[in-house]
C-alpha cells in the first residue's frame, strides 16, 4: 500500500517506525517508557523521523494494550491529524516483523506460521500472552493455534519483577509444591513466603500469563540463581549461562498438554520435572541444559502440529530469541522436521522491532 504509516511500538525497548510503500525506517532506540523523560523523547524522536523523511502519516499503528504511553501518543497524533489509529496485537506484530524482514510475508490467500516467545504482550482475551503459535494470513489476519500453558501471577506486576513467585505458583498448580522446600530457591526465599504464594496460587483470582520469558525467569529462580530481577530478564540470562557449558543434551520425556481447546506446552510440568531432577542430585548445569533441550523439542513438536503437514517458513520472534541455546535448539529441530525457520537479523527480535511489524500490518488496509 502507498499510504504512509507511523508505528510507535509498545512499552519496553521502544522504537518508532515510519513506512511508506515498500520502505520502512526504524528510529534509534528510545527505551522503556517508564518515565516522563522517555515519553517525551519518543515524541521528539517521532517528530524528528517524520521531519527527516518529509512525511506526516495520519495512519498510526499502536499496541493493543490500552495503557501504554506509546498508545496514548499515537491516539493524540492521529486525532490532531484527523487520521486513524490501528491497534495491532503484540505477537502478531512480532511475527509480521520477521516475515517481512525476509521478504516472506504471505501473499493474499496464503498463510505462514510464526512462533513468538517473549515475556509479555496483551492478549485479546485480557490475559498476558508470550508463548504463541500463530498463523498469519496475507491480509494481516492471524489466528492463535497453540500456546504455552498459563500460570497465575501471584502479586500481579510483582511477579514479573520477582520470578520466584512464578516458580512457586507454577509448581503449586502442577501439584508439586512439596519440591519447593528441596529446591535451591528455598535458600533465597523464606519457607513461609514460598508456601504463602503456593497457597494463594490456587485461589483463581490472579491474572494469568503464558509468557516464555516468565517460564525461563521462573526456572532461573527455581535453580537459586536470582529470586528478583535486577534488570529485565536477569533470571533467564543467568539460567542460560548455567546451561551453556553442558549444552547440547538430550530432552526429557514429557509431552504436550492436549486437554483444552488448543494444544499447550507445559509450564508447571516442565518446572516440576526440573525441580525433581535437582532434588535427585543431578548437576544444576546438566538440569538447566536439559530444561532448554526439552523446551526446544516440545516447541518444535507444537510447531509441527500447528503446521498441519504444510512445509514452509516459520518465523521465530520475540525477545526470548536472544537466548542462543533456544535459537540453536529450535532451529535444529525445525529443520529436521522439514520446516524453514526464519530468525530476525537486521530488526531486533524483541520489542525494539515491534514498531516495524506494526507498520507492516497497518499498511495492509482494512482487516
Amino acid at each position: 500500500a502507498g499510504r504512509a504509516v507511523l508505528a510507535l511500538g509498545g512499552h519496553l525497548q521502544v522504537t518508532a517506525c515510519v513506512a511508506c510503500g515498500d520502505q520502512a525506517f526504524l528510529s534509534q532506540h528510545v527505551g522503556d517508557l517508564d518515565t516522563d523523560g522517555a515519553r517525551a523523547f519518543l515524541a521528539e524522536v517521532t517528530a524528528g523521523l517524520e521531519e527527516f523523511l518529509e512525511v506526516r502519516p495520519d495512519l498510526v499503528a499502536v499496541d493493543l494494550h490500552p495503557d501504554y504511553a506509546s498508545t496514548w501518543l499515537g491516539e493524540s497524533l492521529a486525532s490532531a491529524r484527523g487520521g486513524e489509529v490501528r491497534r495491532i496485537q503484540h505477537h502478531a506484530a512480532h511475527a509480521a516483523a520477521v516475515l517481512a524482514e525476509w521478504g516472506r510475508f504471505p501473499a493474499e490467500g496464503e498463510t505462514s506460521l510464526a512462533v513468538v516467545l517473549d515475556g509479555t504482550g496483551f492478549g485479546p482475551d485480557g490475559t498476558s500472552w508470550g508463548g504463541e503459535w500463530l498463523s498469519m494470513g496475507g491480509d494481516g489476519r492471524w489466528e492463535r493455534l497453540a500456546h504455552l500453558e498459563t500460570v497465575p501471577l501471584v502479586g500481579g506486576e510483582a511477579a514479573v519483577r520477582e520470578p520466584w513467585r512464578v516458580a512457586a505458583a507454577a509448581l503449586a498448580v502442577a501439584g508439586s509444591a512439596s519440591l519447593l522446600e528441596r529446591s535451591p530457591l528455598a535458600r533465597l526465599v523464606g519457607a513461609s513466603d514460598l508456601s504463602g504464594v503456593a497457597t494463594l496460587a490456587a485461589s483463581g483470582s490472579w491474572p494469568r500469563a503464558s509468557g516464555a520469558g516468565r517460564l525461563f525467569e521462573a526456572a532461573g529462580a527455581l535453580f537459586g540463581l536470582c529470586a528478583r530481577n535486577g534488570y529485565e530478564g536477569e533470571a533467564a540470562a543467568r539460567f542460560e549461562s548455567l546451561a551453556a557449558p553442558a549444552w547440547p543434551v538430550d530432552a526429557w520425556a514429557i509431552g504436550l498438554l492436549e486437554d483444552g481447546p488448543l494444544p499447550r506446552l507445559p509450564f508447571g510440568g516442565l518446572l516440576a520435572m526440573a525441580a525433581g531432577r535437582l532434588a535427585s542430585g543431578e548437576s544444576p548445569a546438566a538440569a538447566a541444559a536439559g530444561f532448554h533441550a526439552t523446551f526446544c523439542r516440545l516447541a518444535a513438536d507444537l510447531t509441527v502440529r500447528a503446521a498441519g503437514g504444510v512445509t514452509g517458513p516459520v518465523a521465530l520472534g520475540g525477545g526470548c530469541l536472544v537466548n542462543r541455546l533456544l535459537r540453536d535448539g529450535l532451529q535444529r529441530h525445525l529443520r529436521e522436521a522439514g520446516l524453514d525457520p526464519l530468525l530476525p537479523s537486521s530488526v531486533p527480535p524483541g520489542d525494539g522491532g515491534l514498531a516495524y511489524g506494526q507498520a507492516v500490518l497497518a499498511s495492509l488496509g482494512e482487516w
